[in-house]
C-alpha cells in the first residue's frame, strides 16, 4: 500500500509537517482571499442588478463587461484581456446581444472587423452599475473602515493598471515570447 506523503512528517521537529503548512496556506493564502473578494464582488453585483431590472444576467457576462471600454472594444481585445479566444467569448457575447445589452457594428478604421458596444440595456446597466459599485463600496467600508477601504482602492487601482501595462507588453512582443498567465505567478516578468 503507498503512502500518502501528506501523512509523511519530517523527521525534524524544528520544521513543520506539510499538512500543517498546507492549511496555514490555504487559511492565509492571497490567492485564495483575492478569489473569494472577487467572486463576492461578482456575485453581490449580480444579484442587485437583477434587482434593479436585469434579471437574466448571469456572473460568467460580467466577464464581458469587465473588459469592455465603454465607447466599444473589438472581441478580440475582450479574450485577450482574459487570455481567452474569441470562440470562448462568443456564446456570452452571443446572449447578451440576444438580451439587447451589447451590439456588434462595424469597425470604422477596419471594415472586416466588429466593434462590441453597449446597447440601450447596456447604457442602463452601467448606470445602474455606478449605484451597484456605491453600495458595496459602502458595504466594505462598514466591514474594513473608510481609511483601510481608500487604501485597497488605491492599491486595487495600481495592480490593475500595472497588470493591464504588462498584458500589453506580453501582447506586443514577437511571437512565441508570450509566457501565458502562469509567468507573473511564477516570477518570469
Amino acid at each position: 500500500m503507498d503512502s500518502d506523503p501528506m501523512d509523511e512528517a519530517p523527521h525534524d521537529d524544528s520544521v513543520e509537517p506539510a499538512d500543517s503548512r498546507i492549511r496555514r496556506f490555504w487559511e492565509r493564502s492571497l490567492q485564495r482571499h483575492a478569489i473569494d473578494f472577487g467572486q463576492w464582488i461578482v456575485q453581490t453585483g449580480s444579484e442587485r442588478a437583477k434587482v434593479r431590472g436585469h434579471p437574466a444576467l448571469r456572473p460568467a457576462h460580467s466577464n464581458i463587461f469587465t473588459h469592455m471600454d465603454p465607447s466599444g472594444s473589438r472581441m478580440a481585445e475582450i479574450a485577450r484581456a482574459q487570455d481567452v479566444s474569441k470562440n470562448a467569448i462568443g456564446q456570452l457575447v452571443d446572449e447578451l446581444e440576444d438580451l439587447g445589452y451589447v451590439e456588434r457594428v462595424p469597425d470604422p478604421t477596419d471594415g472586416r472587423a466588429k466593434i462590441l458596444r453597449y446597447g440601450e440595456k447596456g447604457i442602463q446597466l452601467l448606470i445602474d452599475a455606478m449605484e451597484i459599485g456605491e453600495e458595496i463600496k459602502q458595504d466594505l467600508a462598514s466591514m474594513i473602515g473608510d481609511e483601510k477601504l481608500a487604501l485597497l482602492d488605491e492599491i486595487l487601482e495600481e495592480i490593475a493598471v500595472k497588470l493591464a501595462a504588462r498584458r500589453t507588453q506580453n501582447f506586443t512582443e514577437p511571437t512565441g515570447t508570450h509566457e501565458g498567465p502562469g509567468a507573473l505567478r511564477e516570477g518570469k516578468k
